[in-house]
């Protein structure tokens, strides 16, 4: 949080410094509007696909629970799984929120869990082809994922999970009579998770990241943005999409309608996604493509997206960056205004 706050402020200095250099000379013509996907012009709902009900989270409990007790060799009883399920399953719930964000939002681009997992998990997401050697060692790394997932989620999580693992020592001790080490424990509550059901929970969450299909069914345009494009369309702009995004997406977002229609206002080449160009953002490659296929000056260029340091080498690179947030539109259109961008 730190970080982003100093990149937000180092990003919005440049942006004052070039934008008043550039008022003091000639006031920019804009032509081109460069849109990201996801939360600017789709918005996507991942509680459908990942957050277990409240029923699920009791079920992965009483079966941590019922595990915990046999790997610490105590007779099942009702009052002693009446004080375990509470505590077990605020270790779950901490374990499952640590993890769904992680794999949703930042796995792709900025969460390195370990350096190889990260290459293979980047070649396969963006489209390269490894080597049969690459392949063997991704596919193991994709369904055993889990486990890297796990000890980070634990890592991330660690206040929150570490107040119930005293919790859980301290009645384990309690129906044991003797001591039970901190990291003995930590040790088998990590095998029994990643053995158990939640096992699969965490698999599902892993595979998710690369099923387009799963991506659109959660997936909803933000009608303001559509509003926006339209009315950019009518004013005769150029637009265009630049988004982190996996090879096939448009494809299956196309089969959905509502989705469809977003899409098509855009030209098919005018869609750059990271997944067929080797590279994604915030790196300057991928925006660099929009000069290499068009030809586009980048003072003339806005851009849109919903990440900072997106939205920062923008404007670094010369355009006309602005941060999205689909909760705040009178701001972006008043920007945009700013520009003199025209919006009827």
């Amino acid at each position: 949080m730190f970080k982003k706050a100093w990149l937000l402020k180092i990003f919005f200095i440049i942006g004052f410094v070039v934008n008043g250099l550039s008022a003091m000379t000639t006031p920019p013509v804009i032509r081109n509007i460069v849109f990201d996907i996801h939360g600017v012009l789709v918005d996507m709902d991942y509680s459908k696909a990942f957050n277990p009900t409240q029923e699920d989270k009791v079920k992965l409990a009483t079966s941590v629970a019922q595990k915990i007790m046999e790997q610490f060799e105590i007779t099942p009883q009702g009052e002693v799984m009446g004080r375990l399920i509470p505590i077990v399953g605020g270790i779950v719930g901490n374990v499952l929120g640590a993890v769904i964000p992680v794999a949703t939002k930042d796995a792709i681009q900025k969460v390195e869990y370990n350096p190889q997992f990260n290459r293979f998990f980047m070649n396969w997401f963006l489209g390269f082809e490894p080597s049969l050697q690459d392949k063997e060692v991704l596919s193991a790394r994709v369904f055993e994922s889990q486990r890297i997932l796990l000890d980070n989620a634990l890592d991330v999580s660690l206040v929150m999970v570490m107040s119930r693992l005293e919790d859980l020592r301290k009645l384990l001790i309690q129906l044991k009579g003797c001591d039970i080490a901190m990291d003995v424990l930590l040790r088998d509550v990590k095998s029994i998770l990643f053995e158990g059901p939640v096992k699969s929970v965490l698999r599902r969450i892993i595979l998710f990241t690369f099923d387009c299909d799963a991506h659109a069914k959660i997936a909803e345009p933000i009608e303001e943005t559509i509003y926006l494009v339209q009315q950019l369309r009518a004013a005769g702009y150029n637009v265009f999409i630049i988004s982190n995004a996996a090879k096939n997406i448009i494809s299956s977002y196309m089969q959905k309608p509502s989705l469809a229609e977003v899409f098509s206002l855009f030209d098919p080449s005018k869609i750059i996604i990271s997944g067929k160009v080797g590279a994604i953002k915030p790196h300057p490659e991928v925006y660099m493509e929009l000069i290499k296929l068009f030809g586009i000056k980048f003072e003339e260029s806005v851009f849109l997206d919903d990440d900072i340091e997106n939205v920062g080498t923008s404007i670094c690179l010369g355009m006309h960056g602005i941060l999205f947030n689909k909760n705040d539109f009178r701001r972006i259109t008043c920007e945009l205004r700013s520009l003199g961008v025209c919006l009827g």
